[in-house]
């Protein structure tokens, strides 16, 4: 078992990248060519990451008009919980609070950064940092309300390894309103511990295992505008063309696919993902080759009392409870001079590997400020880092926000006086 990191999250919230810039962090995770731009000068500087910073007015008193969806009553801990949203003007995004309501009927809330929700399948509560049900980070865990704890780890789709895909929301300001258009970034785990960024895909792909660890799915091709079937390496976790086509089906046994290629007549065609070769699909493969069904089954939502939250309850107002979580790290850095700093996501891109923030700070002193441009879009924000050989501004091409979390390449540390000497991606299981 990997060791976890255990902490308090008001800890982790007093670490964050400013969840004050919420809208922004999902704003500029959309567009990652615009997001961090250089060039833009300071206009309003906001609070170190080193400190709290609230998600809400800097007035206070401020108060909003929100409103409350049920979510979910927990019979061991005899909690029924809330979501509830309100909108700050100059936000495109909602203000995002979770409240509940304990035995004797006293009102509390969670932390600025998480949300918890039943998940239907597991039959159990679930909790989700910094966005709403693992929309903009892929941080999920277990969640116990009786004993205010949760399991962290990365989600992917098999488990502790495989794919996972967060949904990002881009929203632009618009004469007549707000437009909303919706993207998906890919990440791959590999059985070794590997995790790589795949890509930006316009729509949610679907991909299955292959016996040699790797990955067969389809995604949209934005240069060749076609829908393409993918082959994940296991290894490297580098996506390779297979074909223009949809994956109509996958049969595990034989380790063959079925494809449905881009052609006039829509053709089926076998894929044998043993040596990779292809061949026209006969009436005997579209019987034989099928996709596996998991049937899953559905928990019914305990759903709270119909009566809602009082009117005019302030979720900020309220009194926080502190959650204890347990983060199984994906990764373990050393920074020099031999600072083993525990990573609870890490991953790849097109060669430069990057590291959250938090983590850096809390361990290797990092110190990050965040600068907004008032009544700008996400690309005029921007962070700077300090680090023991000086000040650097972080930009698109060496950062990256997921949520509100931060992530910073190595390079970019080096530059800092926090060099990178080693990381260790650490396989399932592992210690």
């Amino acid at each position: 078992m990997k060791k976890p990191i255990r902490r308090l999250l008001p800890a982790l919230s007093a670490l964050a990248v400013l969840p004050a810039l919420g809208a922004l962090a999902v704003l500029t995770a959309a567009l990652p060519s615009q997001a961090l731009a250089a060039g833009a000068a300071p206009q309003e500087r906001q609070p170190s990451a080193t400190v709290s910073a609230s998600v809400y007015s800097d007035d206070a008193a401020a108060r909003y008009d929100w409103s409350f969806s049920p979510a979910y009553a927990d019979e061991a801990s005899g909690r029924s919980y809330y979501t509830a949203y309100a909108y700050e003007t100059g936000r495109y995004l909602p203000l995002i609070r979770q409240v509940y309501q304990d035995r004797e009927g006293s009102w509390h809330a969670l932390e600025p950064d998480v949300v918890s929700y039943w998940d239907g399948v597991a039959g159990e509560p679930r909790l989700a940092l910094s966005g709403m049900y693992n929309r903009t980070t892929p941080l999920v865990g277990r969640y116990d309300p009786a004993h205010d704890r949760a399991g962290v780890n990365a989600a992917f789709s098999e488990g502790d390894t495989g794919m996972t895909m967060l949904r990002i929301e881009s929203y632009k300001k618009l004469q007549d309103g707000i437009s909303t258009s919706v993207s998906y970034k890919l990440y791959y785990r590999s059985p070794k511990g590997l995790v790589r960024e795949i890509g930006d895909y316009g729509w949610s792909s679907g991909f299955f295992p292959l016996p040699d660890g790797g990955m067969i799915g389809e995604a949209y091709n934005a240069r060749s505008k076609r829908i393409e079937v993918l082959r994940i390496d296991p290894v490297t976790g580098n996506p390779s063309h297979v074909a223009f086509a949809r994956l109509q089906a996958y049969d595990a046994k034989s380790n063959r696919a079925l494809l449905l290629l881009n052609e006039p007549g829509r053709p089926g065609s076998v894929l044998d993902l043993k040596d990779g070769s292809r061949r026209p699909a006969s009436d005997k493969d579209l019987r034989e080759i099928r996709s596996p069904i998991q049937p899953g089954t559905s928990y019914q939502n305990p759903a709270p009392p119909a009566e809602p939250p009082p009117a005019g309850l302030q979720p900020q107002e309220l009194p926080v409870t502190a959650t204890t979580l347990d983060v199984e790290p994906v990764a373990r850095a050393v920074i020099a001079p031999g600072i083993s700093v525990d990573l609870s996501f890490a991953f790849i891109r097109g060669g430069r590997t990057l590291l959250p923030a938090r983590e850096l700070i809390e361990t290797a002193g990092l110190h990050v400020e965040a600068h907004r441009v008032p009544g700008k879009g996400g690309s005029e924000n921007w962070f700077e880092l300090t680090g023991p050989a000086g000040t650097v501004r972080a930009d698109s091409a060496t950062s990256q926000l997921l949520g509100d979390r931060l992530y910073v390449s190595s390079a970019l540390l080096a530059e800092i006086g926090l060099p990178v000497e080693r990381i260790d991606w650490l396989p399932p299981g592992a210690d």
